[in-house]
C-alpha cells in the first residue's frame, strides 16, 4: 500500500509517499519515494502597459515612467506574479522612440512579457538669440535691388538640435522695388519646431524723375481787357521715373488771369517719394489786333470759311456780279450740312435756307464772272474774278493772305492752342481747298507736304474735327 494514497491532490513541491509491504501474519516493512510537483506555466499577461509621449525637456531629454501598474496579469500557481520593466523607471532617454519590456515572473521562475513604447518629443522652439540687423539698399537704374542673404547674421539655438536651419522670406535674390521690405527670418530645428523674427530691408527712391519734353513756348491772344486765362499746360509735360507714376504741376496755375508781356511757367514734375524736377516755357500775352471765331461743335467734315456776317442772307442777296445782278445759282450753289449736299433751289430755297457765317459753297458759274460778296467781313465786301466756266469751292474775302500758323484753336475750354499744335489732336491737318486752274484739290495747313500754307481770299475749305465743341479763332488782317 503506499500513502498518500494514489489520486491523492497535492500542490508543488516534493512530497514523501511511504510504500508499506505487509505480508499475511501482518508482519510489515515500509519504503519511501519522493513525488514533486513542478510548476512550468508562464503567467498569462491579460494587459500590457499602453504606448505614451512624453516631452523633451531643456536638455531635450526625458525619464521613463513606472508603467508596471498598468499591467494587469493572472498565473496558475503564483496569486502576485512580480512585474517588472526595463528600461526601468526613472531611466534618462533622449528623444526619439523607446521600447519599454514588461516582464510578469512567478515565483517558479516562469515569466511571460509584452512592450509599450515610450516616445519622447522636441516641442520647444529653437531660441533666437540675435536676429539680423535692418538695411538699406541702393537702387539700381530700374528703381529695384535684391534682396540680399541675411541669414549669417541671425544667432539661434535649439535644446534638441545643435545645428537648427535658417531660412529667409524673401529670399536672397530676390528683386525688389523702392519703399520698405520686410524680410522674415525663421529658424527651424529637426522636430520642425521654428521661431521667427523680421529686418527691414529699405529701397529708397532717391532719384529725380526725367523730364525729356517740357510744354513749348507759345503765345496767347488777349481778350478784349488785353488779359488771357492761363490754360493747363501741363499734359504737354512728358516726364518718366523708374520709381513710379509722376505728377506735374504749374506755377503760375491754370486760371491764372495773364496781363500783356512774357511770362514764364514753371512746371515741377515730382515722384510719390517727393524727389523734383523742373522745366520752364515762355508764354507771350499779345494784345495786338482784333479776332474773329467759327464754332465747329461736332466731330466731323466741315466745309468753312473766314466768318462774315451776310447784309441779307438770302443766297441771291449775297452772291450777285460786280453791277448789282443776280447771277444764276439755282441748282448751281450747294452747301455741305454735315452728312451731304444741300442745293439751292429757286422755286423751293427752304431746304437750302440762308447763308451762314463760316460756311463755304461749290458755285458753278457758266461764263467768266466777277463775283460780289455781299456781307460785313474783316475787311469789307469783296469781289473776285472767275474767269473760267466750271466749278468754284467759294469762301468769304479775306483782303490778303493769312497763313495757317497764326490761328489758333479752343476745344470745350481748353485753350487757346496754336494751329500746329492742335493738328492730329483736335483738327486733321491738311484742310482741303480747290481750285481748278491748279489741278482740282489741294492740301493746305502746316506741314511741310502741304501744298499751300496760306487761307486765301474766297477760298473754302474741307477741315474735320476728331473732337466736339472746337472754336477757329482768326486774327482779323
Amino acid at each position: 500500500t503506499q500513502s498518500p494514497d494514489a489520486g491523492t491532490i497535492v500542490g508543488t513541491g516534493g512530497h514523501t509517499v511511504t510504500i508499506t509491504v505487509t505480508d499475511a501474519s501482518g508482519n510489515s516493512a515500509t519504503c519511501t519515494a519522493t513525488v514533486t510537483v513542478l510548476d512550468d506555466t508562464a503567467p498569462t499577461i491579460t494587459q500590457c502597459a499602453t504606448d505614451r509621449t512624453l516631452w523633451a525637456d531643456a536638455s531635450c531629454q526625458a525619464a521613463i515612467p513606472d508603467i508596471t501598474a498598468e499591467v494587469t496579469a493572472s498565473d496558475n500557481c503564483d496569486p502576485t506574479p512580480a512585474i517588472t520593466q526595463s528600461p526601468t523607471a526613472g531611466t534618462i532617454v533622449g528623444t526619439g522612440d523607446h521600447t519599454v519590456t514588461i516582464t510578469v515572473t512567478d515565483a517558479s521562475g516562469n515569466s511571460a512579457t509584452c512592450a509599450a513604447t515610450v516616445t519622447v518629443v522636441d516641442d520647444t522652439a529653437p531660441t533666437i538669440t540675435q536676429c539680423a540687423t535692418d538695411k538699406t539698399l541702393s537702387a539700381d537704374a530700374s528703381c529695384e535691388a535684391a534682396i540680399p542673404d541675411l541669414t549669417g547674421e541671425v544667432t539661434a539655438s535649439d535644446n534638441c538640435d545643435p545645428a537648427p536651419a535658417i531660412t529667409q522670406s524673401p529670399a536672397a535674390g530676390t528683386i525688389v522695388g523702392a519703399g520698405d521690405h520686410t524680410v522674415t527670418i525663421t529658424v527651424t530645428d529637426a522636430s520642425g519646431n521654428s521661431a521667427t523674427c523680421a529686418a527691414t530691408v529699405t529701397v529708397p527712391d532717391d532719384t529725380a524723375p526725367v523730364i525729356t519734353e517740357c510744354a513749348a513756348d507759345r503765345t496767347l491772344l488777349a481778350d478784349a481787357d488785353c488779359q488771357v486765362t492761363l490754360p493747363d499746360l501741363t499734359g504737354q509735360v512728358v516726364a518718366s521715373d523708374p520709381c513710379g507714376p509722376v505728377s506735374v504741376s504749374q506755377e503760375p496755375a491754370p486760371g491764372t488771369i495773364l496781363g500783356e508781356g512774357q511770362h514764364v511757367i514753371v512746371f515741377g514734375v515730382s515722384d510719390d517719394a517727393g524727389n523734383i524736377s523742373t522745366c520752364t516755357s515762355l508764354v507771350t500775352v499779345t494784345c495786338e489786333g482784333t479776332r474773329i471765331s467759327l464754332d465747329l461743335p461736332g466731330r466731323c467734315w466741315y466745309m468753312l470759311t473766314i466768318p462774315c456776317e451776310p447784309v441779307d442772307p438770302q443766297p441771291p442777296a449775297v452772291f450777285h456780279d460786280d453791277l448789282g445782278n443776280p447771277i444764276p445759282i439755282s441748282g448751281n450753289l450747294h452747301r455741305f450740312d454735315g452728312s451731304g449736299y444741300v442745293t439751292y433751289l429757286d422755286f423751293n430755297p427752304s431746304p437750302f435756307g440762308m447763308i451762314t457765317p463760316g460756311d463755304a459753297y461749290w458755285l458753278y458759274v457758266f461764263e467768266d464772272t466777277t463775283i460780289c460778296y455781299a456781307a460785313t467781313c474783316p475787311s469789307g465786301p469783296g469781289e473776285v474774278y472767275m474767269p473760267t466756266a466750271r466749278w468754284y469751292l467759294v469762301g468769304s474775302p479775306l483782303r490778303g493772305n493769312m497763313l495757317f500758323e497764326n490761328l489758333w484753336l479752343y476745344h470745350d475750354g481748353m485753350g487757346p492752342e496754336p494751329f500746329a499744335d492742335a493738328i492730329n489732336i483736335w483738327i486733321q491737318d491738311p484742310l482741303f481747298t480747290y481750285d481748278c486752274a491748279l489741278g482740282g484739290y489741294m492740301s493746305a495747313g502746316v506741314n511741310e507736304t502741304d501744298d499751300d500754307h496760306v487761307m486765301r481770299e474766297f477760298f473754302g475749305y474741307w477741315l474735320y474735327t476728331f473732337v466736339d465743341e472746337v472754336t477757329l479763332v482768326i486774327p482779323q488782317p
